[in-house]
């Protein structure tokens, strides 16, 4: 009876045990399972991340133009994760562009994207620009009485954006003294598209908006243009001195034409009489006015601080044309020169029947004449409101090898 006791015993000691190990097993594989879980759950978090920088990549390159992007970091809003956080930056390509991304959750989980974007569409160039643009004050505009006189921008879905103003300006107060003027003469119906601000610069120095808002940055294109125009060889570009009145035979300077458009800068005033005609790239560093019949096509950008308009006449721009007047200004706490525009004024008599209108084939025409160097400082520095288009993804794939961001 004794020996059936004692077995008794040892058996249930051992079942006591065999049970207690299985529960403590059991319990180490629960939480195994329960860690595994949770690197799996963080490791999807890492990729989401991810995701979400890419989809700030692509939205950034859709809204800017801007194919490069350097890198830029945030944390996920609403991440499970305290510190789930993101990293992206884009590098421009032959073919578009390759945005990188790293999602990262805690310390120690990140996975990385690696995806190929194009435009659709590509930069835009000039193609932004309306066919009288006035990035800086305007002292005076005298609107011309004609009814024939017309600025034709657009207000049709056949370019991207679906419209550009026939005046930009930089301020609500400029478009406010031009549309008085213009409502003076009762001429407004004469203005397709209106008068807008679009060349508002961004606010406290920001980077962004229209070159034309960065009177340094339009200044530096210019000064490389100019070098450009002049470089020996360079069949398409001149600079020359004082032409005062391409309408007379004994003064002529070839501007170019549709088929053979020249860069042509003028170190003083301008004046296009008569039936007196260009094409291609036109810089004025001095006044510029037109009386007659006279015609160019492309762009035309006017330093002086006068542009004016004389007589009637068919003739006037297809593309756009740029008052851009500008003046250096020295920081007295560093003596830093910087550049600013200074008051401009457009003076007219009359009007008769010419046309100031946008153009996107002229403008085109005009900006195909750059070189890549200058195509590239343009759309770099030109942040255009208008639609260029949407991104396409070409290609998605995850990076195996780390991505090596400055987080």
């Amino acid at each position: 009876m004794k020996r059936n006791r004692g077995l008794a015993l040892i058996s249930t000691l051992l079942l006591t045990s065999l049970a207690a190990l299985l529960a403590v097993t059991g319990m180490q594989s629960s939480r195994v399972e329960e860690q595994a879980a949770g690197a799996n759950r963080a490791s999807a978090s890492a990729l989401m991340a991810a995701e979400y920088g890419v989809s700030l990549a692509i939205q950034e390159i859709s809204t800017s133009n801007n194919l490069n992007i350097s890198d830029t970091s945030g944390s996920v809003p609403g991440g499970q994760y305290s510190s789930l956080t993101y990293s992206y930056r884009a590098t421009e390509t032959s073919g578009g562009s390759l945005v990188e991304a790293m999602g990262r959750a805690g310390e120690n989980i990140s996975r990385y994207l690696s995806v190929e974007v194009e435009i659709e569409g590509g930069p835009v160039g000039f193609d932004d620009l309306s066919p009288l643009n006035f990035p800086g004050p305007i002292d005076d505009f005298d609107a011309p009485n004609s009814n024939a006189f017309l600025v034709e921008g657009v207000v049709e879905d056949n370019i991207d954006g679906g419209s550009r103003p026939a005046i930009a300006t930089s301020s609500d107060e400029q478009t406010n003294l031009i549309l008085g003027a213009i409502q003076g003469v009762g001429r407004e119906h004469n203005y397709t598209g209106g008068v807008e601000s679009v060349l508002a610069p961004p606010p406290d120095g920001e980077d962004g908006g229209s070159i034309l808002s960065h009177p340094d940055k339009f200044k530096e294109f210019l000064d490389q243009l100019k070098e450009f125009a002049n470089q020996p060889g360079n069949y398409y570009g001149q600079v020359v001195q004082n032409v005062v009145n391409t309408g007379n035979p004994n003064s002529r300077t070839n501007l170019g034409t549709p088929d053979n458009p020249m860069i042509t800068f003028v170190e003083g005033d301008l004046s296009l009489q008569g039936n007196a005609s260009g094409a291609g790239i036109l810089v004025v560093e001095g006044d510029y006015g037109t009386a007659g019949t006279p015609q160019f096509e492309g762009l035309v950008i006017v330093l002086g601080n006068t542009f004016s308009i004389t007589g009637g006449g068919q003739g006037g721009l297809n593309g756009a044309l740029i008052l851009s007047p500008m003046e250096d200004v020295v920081d007295p706490d560093d003596n830093s020169v910087s550049s600013i525009y200074s008051e401009a004024n457009v003076v007219t008599s009359g009007g008769g029947n010419a046309n100031y209108s946008y153009d996107s084939g002229m403008l085109d025409m005009a900006f195909g004449m750059l070189p890549d160097y200058l195509k590239s400082f343009w759309n770099d520095n030109n942040e255009s409101i208008y639609s260029v288009g949407g991104v396409v993804v070409k290609e998605w794939t995850e990076s195996l090898e780390p991505l090596a961001f400055n987080d």
